[in-house]
């Protein structure tokens, strides 16, 4: 049988200027301190490491996160753009986005594999 659909590419909100946060204000205030030391327009697709506990409810609540241990990386290959925890992410407390550099040995490419 065929392998199921990767999920689609998540966490890609823009955000204009800090009045445009909405729901992840308090994320970014707890994250960085003052939203003033963020450049904007600020894009979540560029951010590789996320805090679970940290995520607005709404969002963490629609994401699909993969749980990976490097025994997994040959049998279920990530994709880039993939959010995983890994078992260096103790209890799943950090969601990662696989990334050229975080996923380089498992990872295939993303436009490819979303075909």
């Amino acid at each position: 049988s065929a392998a199921p659909p990767p999920p689609p590419l998540q966490l890609l909100d823009v955000f204009q200027t800090p009045a445009h946060l909405g729901e992840w204000r308090s994320y970014f205030e707890a994250v960085y301190g003052d939203l003033q030391s963020l450049r904007f327009p600020l894009h979540l697709a560029n951010l590789s490491f996320f805090y679970r506990h940290l995520l607005p409810p709404d969002v963490l609540a629609q994401l699909t996160v993969q749980s990976i241990f490097s025994a997994d990386w040959r049998v279920k290959p990530l994709v880039l753009g993939d959010l995983f925890t890994s078992q260096f992410t103790p209890n799943g407390d950090f969601i990662l986005r696989c990334t050229r550099l975080l996923c380089s040995r498992g990872a295939r490419n993303s436009a490819a594999a979303r075909r």
